[in-house]
C-alpha cells in the first residue's frame, strides 16, 4: 500500500560562508611591515562548496589590485590568492582587504595594516 506524508517539511540552507584560514599570511588586524621591493601577500579561504572562489584585493579607497594570482591549496574546498606590494609611501598606515565570494554570494573579509618603513 502506498503512502503519503503530509506535515512541514524543513528546508536548510547548506551553503555556509567561505572562511579564511591560519595558512594567511597574518591574522585579520596584524599590521604587515612592507621590507622588500617586492612583498607578497596572500590568503587562503575555505568553503563548502566545491566551486572556486572569487578573491578581491583593496587597499583602502586607494587602489584595486588586479595582479592576483591562485595559489594551489591541496584540499578540493580550499582556494587561495596571492599578491605582490611593492612599498610606496602612500600605503603605510592604509588597511589592505581581501574579500572573498562564493557563487551563492556569501562572503568574508581580512584585512591587515600596512607598514612601509622610511
Amino acid at each position: 500500500m502506498a503512502g503519503c506524508y503530509i506535515g512541514p517539511i524543513d528546508v536548510y540552507d547548506t551553503n555556509s560562508d567561505p572562511f579564511f584560514t591560519t595558512e594567511s599570511i597574518a591574522p585579520d588586524g596584524t599590521v604587515l611591515t612592507m621590507t622588500l621591493d617586492e612583498n607578497w601577500v596572500w590568503a587562503i579561504a575555505e568553503d563548502d562548496q566545491e566551486e572556486p572562489l572569487e578573491f578581491y584585493w583593496v587597499i583602502d579607497t586607494l587602489k584595486i589590485i588586479e595582479n592576483a594570482e591562485p595559489v594551489y591549496v591541496d584540499n578540493p574546498n580550499s582556494y587561495g590568492s596571492r599578491i605582490i606590494l611593492t612599498p610606496e609611501p602612500e600605503y603605510d598606515g592604509r588597511e589592505l582587504r581581501c574579500t572573498v565570494r562564493d557563487v551563492g554570494g556569501n562572503r568574508a573579509t581580512l584585512s591587515w595594516i600596512l607598514e612601509v618603513p622610511e
